[in-house]
């Protein structure tokens, strides 16, 4: 071993080249700041040679070996920062968020803050008349119309706290799962709505009522007129155009897609919300009419109930498609299979394990498992996965063929004991 012996003052004087990194990475070895004797690379110095950092007294200072070997001790640790420089640099490459877009005011939030604004207005100017009046009708549909601004309100809710919190390292691939909650959310409350529809329609059958006809039929127009104008508003509740995905270029394929959003379960909830209500004021308007031209007062509470199947069928569909999403539902079969043969026909490697799951609107995360005899890059069979499709996370895991206790890279499942 070559030996360096220095004055305290010395030594002092080269340690902060070393401390200020954090960690300098030399061929294969992890040199630590306090571990001042490990500096060695046969790339650095010769092999088997360590510089030794022990003050010692003046005059054990040997002043031509000092020279050669600070000069040799600073080269090394110059080529070192080089290395850890490039490094950073590749750290700083690869490092990457998971905000996906979700950080920014989405279209279908725009929308949903314009219709409570106007179901809120709509209720007050009812509640208002209905008591001037003395119309129970029009209170009662006030108060309706108050239960639908709530219900929106969660959804405006799931938007904003999406955004606000589009940051939060809590949040392993984002918020974008908040949109499919509050889509989820409001598909619940449809149910329940449904619900209060089927009591209130068979309460009327069983304890027939007195309607005021005029005052009725004026209120369900009024009512229809304004869920139309929100679901016109709302713009068919699939699409946002926001239509944003960021991507990273090493592993997450993403490119601007501006087709428009069609999976927004957020916007999807309070567009059916508004739908429901239409539909609710259309059926009302005609078994009024039945009922006062015709006599046929049964027909009130018979399309109340007809009203509350469709809402419910149309709860159901929410819920179950933004439970998929909730629950990281794998998507379609077809999907797997034809990214399972692209990557087997298209390369040597063979596909032992695949999952792709939604993580948002429009937002797909994957995994990838694939033994091959010559591997390539990750990236190279990443790109197979994201063709068609917004991957803005895919992880890709490589086997050797041979490499394991066994020669092969097993298929597994996903089943756990929780016990």
């Amino acid at each position: 071993m070559l030996e360096l012996s220095l004055t305290a003052e010395q030594a002092e004087g080269i340690r902060p080249l070393i401390e200020k990194r954090q960690n300098l990475i030399t061929s294969g070895f992890l040199v630590q700041p306090q571990d001042v004797r490990g500096i060695q690379s046969p790339n650095l110095l010769r092999p088997g040679e360590e510089i030794d950092f022990r003050p010692v007294a003046q005059d054990s200072f040997a002043v031509g070996r000092s020279d050669r070997l600070t000069f040799r001790l600073c080269k090394a640790i110059t080529r070192l920062e080089a290395i850890a420089g490039k490094v950073m640099d590749d750290i700083e490459r690869l490092k990457h968020d998971h905000v996906f877009g979700q950080d920014a005011t989405r279209q279908g939030e725009r929308r949903t803050l314009w219709v409570i604004v106007i179901t809120a207005a709509m209720m007050v100017v009812e509640v208002v008349a209905g008591i001037a009046y003395g119309s129970i009708a029009l209170l009662a549909d006030g108060l309706h119309m108050a239960s639908h601004a709530a219900a929106l309100g969660i959804s405006l809710f799931a938007y904003i706290y999406a955004r606000k919190h589009s940051r939060d390292p809590r949040y392993s691939f984002g918020t974008g799962k908040v949109n499919s909650l509050g889509g989820f959310t409001g598909a619940v409350l449809l149910a329940l709505f449904a619900l209060l529809m089927v009591y209130e329609s068979v309460e009327r059958l069983v304890h027939p009522v007195e309607i005021a006809f005029n005052q009725a039929i004026a209120v369900a127009v009024i009512g229809l007129i304004v869920n139309a104008l929100s679901a016109l508003i709302l713009g068919g509740g699939g699409g946002d155009g926001h239509g944003h995905s960021h991507s990273h270029s090493h592993s997450h394929s993403h490119g601007h897609s501006h087709d428009g959003d069609s999976s927004d379960h957020n916007l999807r909830a309070a567009y059916l919300h508004v739908i429901a209500d239409a539909l609710t004021s259309l059926l009302a308007i005609f078994a009024l009419l039945a009922a006062k031209y015709y006599g046929i007062i049964w027909m009130d509470p018979l399309m109340g109930i007809i009203g509350a199947i469709l809402v419910s069928r149309w709860s159901i569909g929410l819920m179950k498609t933004t439970a998929a999403v909730l629950l990281d539902e794998q998507t379609s079969a077809n999907k797997i299979d034809a990214i399972i043969k692209t990557i087997e026909s298209k390369t040597s490697a063979r596909v032992t394990d695949l999952h792709l799951w939604q993580i948002g609107p429009d937002l797909y995360a994957a995994e990838l498992v694939v033994l091959a005899e010559h591997p390539k890059s990750a990236d190279y069979y990443k790109q197979f996965v994201s063709a068609g499709l917004n991957v803005v996370h895919c992880a890709c895991e490589i086997h050797q063929v041979g490499e394991g206790a066994e020669g092969e890279c097993s298929t597994h499942n996903h089943s756990y004991d929780h016990s």
